[in-house]
């Protein structure tokens, strides 16, 4: 049980990391610059789907490593004591699980994506495809948010000229 614990240890660490690679490498470029490339290799139907989809991706691959790490902190605290799941288990675990997680996927997902930002992108396409299988499921939650976040700093104001009283009114 343990071994097989620490398969699925190692396997979500390399999934982490190369969810947080694309996630970063996307994070260096725009879309425009992505959609380019995509252009310039011969697939523009990738490219504009990059363009259109680049938030909602972006959100979802967060979620995944977001995942990933709530799964490697409980695989720690099952490591730590298989019998008994305790609070000091789980803070140790997840302590555990916080250095490793910012290891693999904050300081070498960086430094990779640093490395090759738009290839890290392109070559990974069919990932960022599987991945954005949740975009439907999350697209709502992400543009409330977005909405939310233009009406209160008054964004969308200024894109429309100001024209709206009610939301001026309420801005100051």
């Amino acid at each position: 049980m343990i071994a097989f614990i620490w398969i699925i240890l190692i396997v979500l660490l390399f999934i982490c990391t190369w969810i947080a690679v694309i996630e970063r490498a996307m994070l260096m470029t725009t879309p425009l610059v992505l959609r380019h490339e995509m252009e310039i290799r011969g697939t523009p139907a990738r490219g504009l789907w990059i363009e259109e989809q680049y938030e909602s991706s972006l959100q979802s691959l967060a979620l995944i490593k977001i995942l990933s790490f709530t799964m490697t902190i409980f695989c720690f605290a099952r490591v730590l004591d298989a019998e008994v799941f305790t609070l000091g288990n789980f803070a140790i675990g997840a302590a555990i699980a916080a250095v490793l997680y910012w290891f693999f996927a904050c300081l070498i997902a960086g430094a990779i994506a640093r490395a090759v930002p738009v290839g890290s992108v392109i070559r990974n396409w069919y990932v960022l495809r599987f991945v954005s299988l949740l975009n439907p499921a999350i697209q709502w939650i992400v543009e409330g948010v977005a909405e939310i976040a233009r009406r209160l700093t008054g964004a969308n104001l200024k894109q429309n000229g100001g024209l709206n009283p009610v939301e001026e009114q309420l801005l100051r």
